[in-house]
């Protein structure tokens, strides 16, 4: 550990200035006393940080590349009545089918402390169970086949999309996986089914019994959704800096006897958009702990280095020089706007050091 020392007051007269100045000021006092001097050592120690990860809601996970997001599914059941309108005069008939295009609409929403996120990755399983009765894809006799678009909208935005065809009789389930495209979403992603079900034949061993209450039952599950980056809120969120050891033990007891001031001064590089209330505690010390507080300054993309001098005593700083004590930094912290955007990896970074103030020099002692 290298210390770097500089004079911060007084100043040694050489013995001739001395007494060039005792003749010319005959009959003036002058101390007697020898003078007290102070010197200023600035030790580099240990540096810490604060992890996005703590200011994470529990729907957002960071593996340090890419936040995984986690969105509960959204399930839906439409009847053939709901999809189908020339359906229902024949419920409960055999008759041929009419065929239709109709859409189920469901939604899955983003976290409520979530505002938007930019994609990087994941799916949504979207599972349908045919309970019509029939095929509604290739009924009996119809003259092409159906379809089901399967489309992940947010707004006027194409997250995701495909479309299913073939077979698909009744009793069936079939499910597909909707890749997500890397898109900026804002709000809720809605799942959109659009159902194109073709006529049947008109022939009597074509014809199919119409049961109104039948449905499609669909579920959407997300599924290894990953982000980029997300717009988060940050209320009164707790977090806890990395605890860090302060190897102060080379200190020897010369300096830290002769220490009468001094600071912990931090170098904070903030890349958020929040600010808060902090509280420092250096514990295994001579005494019990030593608790500071101070501000968190405000941050965010571009924001320069801020300095928060914490200032001690001569006898706090004697508690601690000379050992290798602990540092802990824990607080809470509030956005400077409602939705603060955050990024895997990014960090508060806490460079530290410490600054005393020493005295080298008095009455009956020497240099130090």
């Amino acid at each position: 550990m290298t210390w770097c020392a500089a004079p911060a007051r007084g100043r040694r007269l050489f013995a001739g200035v001395v007494l060039a100045l005792i003749a010319a000021s005959a009959g003036c006092e002058f101390p007697t006393e020898a003078p007290i001097f102070e010197s200023r050592f600035v030790l580099p120690v240990e540096n810490t940080t604060l992890s996005v990860s703590e200011l994470l809601p529990s729907s957002l996970t960071s593996n340090g590349t890419a936040f995984s997001l986690a969105l509960d599914p959204a399930s839906i059941s439409r009847s053939l009545g709901q999809l189908c309108p020339a359906c229902v005069p024949f419920n409960g008939q055999s008759v041929p089918y009419p065929g239709f295009t109709g859409s189920i609409v469901d939604t899955i929403a983003l976290p409520v402390e979530v505002s938007g996120v930019a994609l990087a990755g994941g799916t949504i399983q979207v599972s349908m169970t045919n309970a019509f009765g029939f095929d509604p894809l290739m009924p009996p006799g119809a003259a092409t086949g159906g379809s089901i678009r399967i489309q992940a909208l947010n707004g006027a935005q194409t997250v995701g999309d495909t479309t299913i065809t073939g077979a698909f009789p009744n009793g069936v389930t079939r499910a597909v996986a909707v890749r997500l495209l890397p898109v900026n979403v804002t709000g809720p992603i809605e799942i959109r089914l659009t159902i194109v079900s073709p006529a049947g034949g008109t022939a009597p061993a074509q014809f199919v019994t119409i049961n109104t209450n039948g449905a499609l039952n669909v579920s959407s599950s997300p599924t290894g959704v990953s982000v980029s980056s997300a717009a988060i809120a940050v209320n009164d969120a707790a977090v806890t800096v990395t605890n860090v050891e302060l190897e102060l033990s080379g200190v020897d007891e010369t300096l830290r006897d002769r220490t009468v001031s001094g600071a912990l001064v931090l170098q904070v590089d903030n890349p958020f958009a929040v600010t808060g209330d902090f509280t420092l505690t250096i514990t295994g010390g001579t005494s019990g702990p030593i608790v500071k507080a101070f501000t968190l300054p405000a941050g965010g993309p571009g924001s320069p280095t801020a300095t928060r001098r914490i200032e001690f005593t001569g006898t706090e700083l004697q508690q601690i020089l000379g050992l290798d004590v602990m540092m802990s930094i824990a607080g809470t912290v509030d956005g400077t706007s409602p939705f603060v955007t955050v990024m895997p990896g990014q960090v508060v970074t806490f460079e530290t050091l410490l600054d005393l103030v020493v005295r080298t020099a008095g009455e009956g002692e020497g240099d130090l």
